[in-house]
C-alpha cells in the first residue's frame, strides 16, 4: 500500500511556470498629452494553476506635443501586480486572459519654451493606479507566444485621469508541463 501512494504524483512537487515578457506598447488617452505615446513593458507570471497566474510589470512610456512655442514632455514610469486568469481556445491553444493589476505611476511633465528665451519647468509626482484589460496569446511553439494586449488605467491623483494602452510583445515560458 505504501508503494501504492509513493508512486503517485505529489501535486506539491509539480513544477510551476514562470513566464517572461517583453512588449512595445502604445499608450493613448492620457488626458494630459494628446496623441499616442510609445514606450515598453517588461514583465514575469508565475502560474499558480493552469487558468491563474500571478502577474508583475514594470514599464515606461512617453508622450510629447507642441503647443505654439511651448513643447510638453510626459513620461509614465509604473510598477503593477495582480492576478490573472486565462482559458484555452481551439486546437492551437490560443489563450485569451483577462487581468486585474494595482500599483504606482510617477508622472515625469517637462515644459520647455525656446522663445523669446529657453525656460524649463519640470514636475515628479507619483500616483496609485489601477489597471485591468486582458490579452490574446497565439503561441508559435510549446515555450513561445505572441501576445496582443489592451489595458484601461485609471490613475489616481488630485485630478485623476484614464489611459488606454495597447501591447504587442513576446512570452516566453520556463518551467511546467
Amino acid at each position: 500500500m505504501a508503494i501504492l501512494l509513493l508512486a503517485r504524483p505529489v501535486r506539491a512537487q509539480e513544477r510551476r511556470a514562470f513566464e517572461v515578457v517583453g512588449a512595445y506598447t502604445f499608450l493613448g488617452s492620457s488626458a494630459i498629452v494628446d496623441g499616442y505615446g510609445l514606450g515598453w513593458v517588461a514583465g514575469v507570471g508565475w502560474h499558480l494553476a493552469d487558468w491563474l497566474a500571478i502577474v508583475g510589470e514594470i514599464g515606461a512610456s512617453r508622450q510629447t506635443q507642441q503647443m505654439g512655442f511651448l513643447e510638453l514632455d510626459a513620461g509614465f514610469r509604473g510598477a503593477f501586480v495582480g492576478p490573472r486568469v486565462s482559458w484555452s481556445v481551439g486546437t492551437r491553444r490560443v489563450r485569451p486572459s483577462a487581468h486585474v493589476l494595482g500599483g504606482a505611476l510617477q508622472l515625469d511633465l517637462r515644459l520647455r519654451s525656446a522663445f523669446p528665451a529657453g525656460a524649463f519647468g519640470r514636475d515628479d509626482e507619483t500616483y496609485s493606479a489601477l489597471q485591468f484589460g486582458g490579452a490574446l496569446d497565439a503561441p508559435l511553439n510549446d515555450r513561445l507566444a505572441l501576445r496582443l494586449a489592451l489595458d484601461r488605467r485609471r490613475v489616481f491623483g488630485p485630478e485623476g485621469f484614464n489611459q488606454s494602452r495597447f501591447q504587442t510583445g513576446v512570452v516566453y515560458r520556463l518551467g511546467g508541463p
